[in-house]
Parts: structure tokens; sequence; C-alpha cells
């Protein structure tokens, strides 16, 4: 949902595009001293959320793309994994 904020710090501001697992969404990381930083948020699928199989592939996705570092990639910053909603986001 817009203008909600994940891990006390990613604001999500709208979405940028949907795909077979994810959302992704146009947001803003909020920091001390009204520091903010336009990033986007990789959010997996309500539904596939249970499944453990997708979040495995997610969660892989996020720790093989975190290690690769090219102009033309995007580079991943952070991970967060809300055990208790099941959403997992990078």
């Amino acid at each position: 949902m817009p203008n909600q904020l994940i891990a006390n710090k990613y604001e999500l501001i709208e979405v940028a595009g949907r795909g077979g697992m994810a959302t992704v969404w146009r947001g803003v990381m909020r920091g001390a001293a009204n520091f903010a930083r336009p990033v986007a948020v990789k959010h997996i699928l309500p539904q596939l959320s249970s499944n453990p199989e997708f979040v495995a592939m997610f969660v892989e996705e996020a720790r093989v793309g975190s290690q690769l570092q090219h102009p033309n990639i995007v580079q991943i910053i952070d991970f967060e994994q809300d055990l208790e909603r099941r959403a997992t986001t990078w």
C-alpha cells in the first residue's frame, strides 16, 4: 500500500511494475536528520509468500544479485524479511 513503511525506513510511494513473482515499488529510504534517498523496493507477491519454494527463490535472487556490481545492474542495498506478516522485501 502507498505510504506504507517497510523496516521503519523504506516508504512505498507507488507501484513501478509487477511481475510473476513480485511487485516493484518506487520508494524513499528515510533516515536521521531528514535524510531521504530514492530507492526501488521489490516485494514478493502476497499469494507466494507462504510458499517456501518461491520464498527461497526470491531470497536466492537477492543473495546472488547483491554480489553483482555493474553500471547496468540495480544494486541491492538491503534485505528484509517479516516472518510475522510473511513479507519478504529487497
